[in-house]
């Protein structure tokens, strides 16, 4: 297939299927998201619950602030690659379907759907899994008579419930609990600035640091 042949058919993609961004080039009838909801379901990706479970033990070895923010700073980096790229594939193939129709369009369906089997068995699957144990463990603490398992398993029924209710009522769910998360993460760093007890922790570039990074990338350390 030509290049142009390739343009008019992603054109006539854009036309057929529509996309979010473009409501006026949806079929008629179908359902879309706000801008809105569509960036809190993006805000709610990338603050995960590892946020306020996992994190603070990924990170206690680290004894430099400096090389924290690092870390975050190659995430950041690393994670805006990625934005990019599921931008182009995005204009490129603007069907629903994520992965599955961008590696099935791409290379082959049987990508695709390996894909869509490997989310929905554990890319979907684990994270749903974990923040529902990190509910129940959490929730033990205001319900102690409650098994923490109980209430990992009624969270997960409740979203499902709720997702299911339709795209209205989906939408409003996933705004509120993103703006719930993000007023709680704001809500513990004034805390911690107003009322909480000064560490001896800097982020700025120790000499020690930086010596330390030095020796690490010398050529004699990479030879032995």
């Amino acid at each position: 297939m030509t290049r142009a042949a390739r343009r008019r058919r992603t054109r006539h993609d854009c036309i057929r299927y529509g996309s979010p961004a473009w409501p006026s080039r949806l079929l008629a009838g179908g359902h879309s998201v706000s801008v809105v909801v569509a960036t809190a379901i993006v805000v709610a990706d990338m603050i995960g619950v590892g946020v306020f479970t996992s994190l603070g033990f990924q990170v206690k070895a680290i004894p430099s602030g400096f090389s924290i923010l690092m870390l975050w700073t190659v995430g950041g980096v690393v994670a805006l690659c990625g934005v990019f790229s599921y931008s182009e594939l995005g204009a490129m193939f603007p069907r629903s379907s994520g992965e599955y129709n961008f590696l099935g369009r791409a290379y082959h369906p049987a990508f695709g759907f390996l894909a869509g089997w490997i989310s929905a068995t554990v890319g979907f699957a684990a994270p749903v899994a974990l923040a529902a144990m990190a509910f129940g463990e959490y929730g033990k603490s205001v319900v102690p008579g409650v098994s923490p398992t109980v209430l990992a398993v009624g969270v997960v029924w409740l979203v499902s419930l709720i997702q299911l209710t339709g795209v209205k009522h989906s939408s409003n769910f996933q705004f509120i609990s993103t703006l719930l998360k993000v007023v709680l993460i704001v809500a513990f760093l004034l805390t911690g600035f107003v009322i909480g007890t000064p560490q001896p922790v800097s982020f700025a570039p120790a000499p020690s640091v930086l010596a330390d990074i030095s020796a690490r990338h010398s050529p004699s350390a990479s030879s032995s």
